[in-house]
């Protein structure tokens, strides 16, 4: 019987002996598993670093990896991960491919001059938009749209005079693999800045044809009359309108030339506050020699002169007919940049929430996040979600936008 129980106690002590070294060896294993995977990511990372670095290199020749390795700066966002040294902005989306590349050009002062952004489209840099910065005002120079598959839209460029008025506006179109000029307006304007000239002209066969201009009379530094023509220099159009003492425009008058007449179409009317925010605006048509009102929108602010609520009304048997209401509440954490606000419908005589855009109260740094819903079936359906960024002066860096799919949030495209 010793015998026997002494047999069982050796037999559990090599059986225990066993475990722990094999449990010693599995630790073993698992450690060099987590050395072994953080070696794979490390060697991702320089990887990834490297090839940004390559980038960074043509528009920096002499740039070292060890320098812009110290230097760069690197910020994980959640469309992926962004790049910034000197006067270049790369970003590298989740996959790892490039997606946009941002230069920012400098005078010999290092004041800045203008910006170039480009997509990367193809497995190549294509230059999307261009601006030019004077006296701290960003004006737009070139402009390229695409599809979402890559593919060519339109694209324009921007012309200034002396006093950086827009004097040219060229649009081209991409049509079977070329791109063919589309439309072109020019612009003139008196020693004010005030415009007082504008021409349309479309590209026919091969040539640019003038199909319509107007003629803009100035009075008080304010627009007074625009009058448009057609090619053949006839009546087209006319606008008509007044303004108050602090440049609001408190009425439009638009015409049409009929028959050899002037016929009104349409009439604007807006009033104001004391700090000139819009307090109501009517819309009126002209039918059987009478004006008829048609649509009114009334507002009110607070003392940040922010709007608390916006009222639509329809004009409908000769009264005023609520139709929706807004009501607006303000973040002033982030300068009311971002600020929630509630849809209203009036329904049998009273006002139903039918649609919410809310703060989240999410205590992200520097971050302020916002859903939308709507009122479907009885119940609030989640539609949209805003992150909006911003930096640690508060100035807003981006929005983020998601939709809800199947029951997820998913960033737009």
């Amino acid at each position: 019987m010793k015998k026997k129980k002494l047999l069982t106690v050796l037999m559990a002590s090599l059986f225990a002996t066993s475990m722990l070294t094999s449990c010693g060896d599995n630790a073993d294993a698992n450690t060099n598993d987590n050395i072994q995977q953080k070696e794979i990511e490390n060697d991702s990372e320089k990887e990834l670093l490297q090839k940004v670095y390559n980038e960074f290199k043509k528009e920096f020749s002499n740039l070292s990896f060890d320098d812009f390795s110290k230097n760069v700066t690197k910020e994980l966002k959640d469309y992926g991960t962004v790049f910034d040294y000197e006067t270049l902005h790369i970003v590298i989306d989740k996959n790892g491919a490039f997606s946009l590349k941002v230069v920012t050009l400098n005078d010999e002062n290092g004041n800045k001059k203008g910006e170039v952004s480009y997509d990367y489209i193809n497995g190549s840099w294509l230059k999307i938009e261009e601006t030019r910065t004077i006296n701290g005002h960003d004006y737009p120079i070139f402009y390229l749209h695409t599809f979402e598959n890559g593919t060519f839209d339109f694209k324009a460029d921007y012309e200034y005079d002396d006093n950086c008025n827009l004097a040219t506006y060229t649009e081209w179109t991409y049509i079977s693999g070329e791109w063919v000029c589309s439309y072109k307006s020019e612009f003139t304007y008196d020693s004010d800045g005030h415009k007082t000239y504008e021409v349309y002209s479309q590209y026919i066969n091969d040539a640019w044809v003038k199909t319509r201009e107007s003629r803009f009379i100035n009075n008080n530094q304010y627009n007074t009359l625009q009058i448009s023509l057609n090619s053949d220099g006839s009546f087209y159009t006319k606008n008509e309108n007044t303004y108050d003492d602090n440049g609001n425009q408190l009425s439009n008058v638009y015409s049409q030339y009929i028959n050899g007449a002037w016929v009104y179409i349409s009439r604007s009317e807006n009033t104001y506050d004391e700090n000139s925010n819009k307090l109501s605006f009517i819309y009126s048509k002209y039918e059987n020699d009478a004006w008829t009102y048609v649509s009114k929108a009334e507002l009110t602010y607070d003392s940040n002169n922010n709007p608390l609520t916006s009222t639509s009304s329809k004009y409908e048997n000769d009264v005023w007919v609520y139709e929706t209401k807004n009501e607006f509440t303000y973040n002033d954490k982030y300068n009311n940049i971002a600020f929630s606000y509630q849809i209203f419908s009036f329904t049998d005589g009273a006002w139903v929430c039918t649609g919410k855009y809310e703060n989240t109260n999410d205590e992200t740094p520097n971050q302020s996040t916002y859903v939308g819903s709507v009122y479907e079936e009885g119940a609030w359906v989640y539609k949209i979600k805003d992150v909006y960024k911003f930096d640690e002066n508060v100035k807003l860096e981006g929005v983020q936008r998601y939709n809800y799919v199947d029951g997820e949030w998913v960033l737009a495209q």
